[in-house]
Order: C-alpha cells, then sequence, then structure tokens
C-alpha cells in the first residue's frame, strides 16, 4: 500500500502550494510533486483551450491528479484529485454521499463525459467539488438533479479544487 501524499489544504485561493497563478508545466509542477510522474496531456476536442498535466506516483499507472490549465493564461484553472488523503480538510475520497454533510440541492450532473457523475458543492465552500458515482448515478443520466435515491449509494470518485481569488486578495 502507497504511503500517504504529502497533505494540502484547500482554500478559496490555494491548494497547498497551487494558486491561479501557478503554471501549467511540467516544470512547474515536479518540484511540488516529488515521487510523482508528470505527463503533459493535449487538450480534448470538446475543451480545446484546457490542457493538462497529469500527476502518477511513480511505479503506479493510476492517476493521482489532474492539473487543467487554459491556453490563453498558461496557469492552473482546475486541480482533480483522486488520491485518498491529498486533502485532509475535505470529505475523504470514497466516502459515501449519507456520510458527508452536502445538501442534494447543491449537486447536479456532470456534462460530457463527466455525465456519469454528480457534482455537489458547500455553500461556504464552493472551491471545491465533490465528484460522487454510482451504478444509479450513471444509470441516471437524463435528469439534472438527482434525487436522494439516486444519490444514496454515491461515492466521492474524485475533487475539483478551483481557485475564486489570488492569494492575499480580498473582498472589498
Amino acid at each position: 500500500m502507497p504511503s500517504q501524499p504529502e497533505p494540502w489544504n484547500a482554500s478559496i485561493s490555494a491548494l497547498g502550494p497551487i494558486t491561479q497563478k501557478t503554471p501549467l508545466s511540467v516544470d512547474a509542477l515536479a518540484p511540488l510533486l516529488p515521487g510523482y510522474q508528470l505527463e503533459p496531456v493535449a487538450a480534448p476536442e470538446d475543451a480545446p483551450d484546457n490542457p493538462s498535466v497529469v500527476a502518477r506516483r511513480k511505479g503506479d499507472d493510476t492517476i493521482a491528479m489532474e492539473f487543467i490549465g487554459h491556453r490563453e493564461s498558461g496557469t492552473i484553472i482546475t486541480v482533480r484529485v483522486f488520491e485518498h488523503g491529498r486533502i485532509p480538510n475535505a470529505f475523504v475520497i470514497g466516502s459515501k454521499f449519507s456520510e458527508t454533510l452536502l445538501k442534494r440541492d447543491r449537486c447536479f450532473r456532470g456534462e460530457g463525459k463527466l455525465n456519469t457523475h454528480v457534482t455537489c458543492a458547500m455553500e461556504d465552500e464552493p472551491w471545491l467539488l465533490y465528484w460522487f458515482t454510482s451504478p444509479a448515478i450513471a444509470a441516471d443520466v437524463n435528469i439534472d438533479q438527482p434525487g436522494d435515491e439516486v444519490l444514496a449509494d454515491g461515492t466521492i470518485a474524485f475533487i475539483s479544487w478551483i481557485p475564486w481569488r489570488d492569494p492575499g486578495e480580498t473582498d472589498t
């Protein structure tokens, strides 16, 4: 069993050392992820302005994290976290919907290739999105806001962090 990853707390402006000013490049990310293999990924057809870099623990083919950027800014706009234990101040990957404090009215169906997932957010932490999946969620792809019976067995597949403001920036 691999060791726990270095914990990165999530906030409105940072996920550990990552901010919205962090360049999307293997060179910029490599010092932040010792023990990981980083690989650039071309932007998908349905999001041509969003290339990414995936991180895998060395010796493991499973994606641990995906850093998604924007072609124009060259910086990170989203981080998808698939590895258990990376974000200690968030719900645990693998948790059932019923084990969280998330509310159904803050959950919506994913789009495109993520339409087999439901994403949920806490009202007071909208920069963290929890992506749930289950056989019921995957089968119920025509409903934008799934009911309790569909979410009941859903488990967190991954967490997305989206930076909402620059570090040091405050509400005015």
